[in-house]
């Protein structure tokens, strides 16, 4: 399974501060929300292990209101709301980081064992309606890829959606 970094904007020397988004090894997702470790932070872990099968692609999102809690954010998989477990709620400090954004990477997380295929950030936090819309379209672009075909992208999300289903 797929672990590691997908992202990051945080700095190790300078108290973790900053936001990142990893894979655990056991496929849960975890996100920190860091002015000062672990004294100033925020750090949410789903509480299944989303990414531990092999399958198809999946698509993760991660909103937050800016209210400096763990109740703010939200992760969804497959435009799917997660729930999650707070291990760390106590930021009262910004978390900007002077840091660029890593993709793939964190420098004491190590690399992401797998492939981020798009990655989008938006200067609002989307509606799961949107956010539901925004990953059966890039799951369906990523079906027809791999399909290598001239299906249409209706025909792709369908296909995706009997691929992905639990249900015979």
């Amino acid at each position: 399974p797929a672990s590691g970094a997908l992202l990051s904007i945080m700095a190790d020397s300078n108290d973790f501060r900053g936001v990142d988004l990893l894979i655990q090894d056991d496929g849960r997702l975890q996100v920190h929300m860091i002015h000062k470790w672990p004294d100033n932070a925020v750090k949410i872990v789903t509480k299944e292990a989303l990414l531990a099968k092999q399958g198809p692609p999946r698509h993760i999102a991660v909103t937050y209101d800016g209210s400096s809690k763990a109740a703010g954010l939200k992760v969804y998989i497959d435009g799917v709301l997660q729930d999650f477990d707070v291990e760390v709620d106590q930021l009262s400090d910004s978390v900007l980081a002077s840091q660029p954004l890593n993709i793939g990477s964190r420098p004491s997380a190590g690399s992401l064992k797998g492939d981020v295929k798009d990655l989008r950030y938006f200067d609002r936090s989307l509606g799961t309606a949107e956010i539901l819309a925004v990953a059966l379209e890039q799951l369906a672009q990523i079906n027809l890829e791999r399909l290598d075909s001239d299906k249409s992208l209706e025909e792709a999300i369908l296909a995706w959606h009997l691929v992905a289903s639990d249900d015979p």
